[in-house]
């Protein structure tokens, strides 16, 4: 049988995700690539003789899992003018929590959005903005569905 797999320290339930090894290797890959199979061939696991505890396969599952719902989906800081920009008074524009007037969103953005998985037309009618923590969210209804879409920067 073969010998347990040793994965990168720091691990542990204990550990906070973004301290975890596999935490900084999710923030270097292509979205459509971070998994826990992608990870482990990464570190030269074999499947078939390698193995891994199963606490650790969890918390590698937990850690790539939560990556996937609160990191921004575009890769790099944006400058918020950048991101966002007024639109004149009574035209068509994106709602940001805490910010008076409307917005255009910038178009690589609302692709980024669409990459994301985004299930909703990116309109002003189905989508709305919130900044929380220097991360922009694009939600839809509080409870149904929300993105982080990138690090805004002032």
């Amino acid at each position: 049988m073969a010998d347990t797999f040793k994965l990168p320290a720091p691990i542990g339930a204990d550990v906070p995700f973004g301290e975890l090894h596999v935490w900084q290797w999710c923030r270097g890959e292509a979205r459509n690539r971070i998994g826990v199979r992608n990870y482990l061939e990464s570190l030269g696991f074999v499947m078939g003789r390698d193995k891994i505890t199963p606490d650790d396969f969890e918390i590698l599952q937990s850690a790539i899992d939560h990556f996937h719902r609160v990191a921004p989906h575009f890769p790099q800081p944006v400058k918020l003018s950048d991101a966002l920009r007024p639109v004149a008074d009574g035209a068509p524009g994106f709602y940001v929590v805490g910010m008076p007037g409307r917005y255009s969103l910038a178009p690589e953005l609302c692709e980024a959005l669409k990459g994301a998985g985004w299930i909703y037309d990116v309109i002003p009618e189905t989508t709305y903005f919130e900044i929380v923590r220097g991360l922009l969210w694009a939600k839809y209804q509080t409870i149904i569905g929300s993105r982080a879409l990138c690090e805004v920067k002032e």
